[in-house]
C-alpha cells in the first residue's frame, strides 16, 4: 500500500503508539525530502534549457560570422607562396 502525506498524516492521527508516530513523522520528512528534491530538480531543469536556448543562438551568431569571414577572405587577393614571389632589397651575388 501506498499513503500520500496528508494520507500519513491523518495515520498518525489514529494510531497513538510511539512507533507508529514516529515513523509517520519519518514518512512525511521523506515527503518533505522528495518535494524539495523535485523543485530543485526542476529549478536546475530550466536553467539548462535557458542555458540551450543561448547556445543556439550564439550557434547562429557564429555561422553568420564564418559566413562573413568566408565572403571577406574571397574578397582579398591571394598572396603568392614563399618561393613565388618576387625577392625584394638586397640581392647578395647581384651588381
Amino acid at each position: 500500500m501506498a499513503f500520500t502525506e496528508h494520507g500519513i498524516l491523518q495515520l498518525s492521527n489514529v494510531l497513538k503508539s510511539q512507533r507508529a508516530i514516529a515513523v509517520s513523522f519519518l514518512i512525511i520528512d521523506v515527503f518533505v525530502k522528495l518535494r524539495k528534491t523535485l523543485s530543485d530538480q526542476t529549478e536546475i531543469w530550466l536553467a539548462i534549457e535557458k542555458i540551450k536556448g543561448k547556445l543556439d543562438s550564439q550557434d547562429k551568431s557564429m555561422d553568420i560570422i564564418f559566413r562573413y569571414l568566408d565572403e571577406i577572405s574571397d574578397r582579398i587577393p591571394q598572396i603568392p607562396e614563399h618561393g613565388q614571389r618576387k625577392r625584394i632589397g638586397y640581392k647578395p651575388g647581384e651588381d
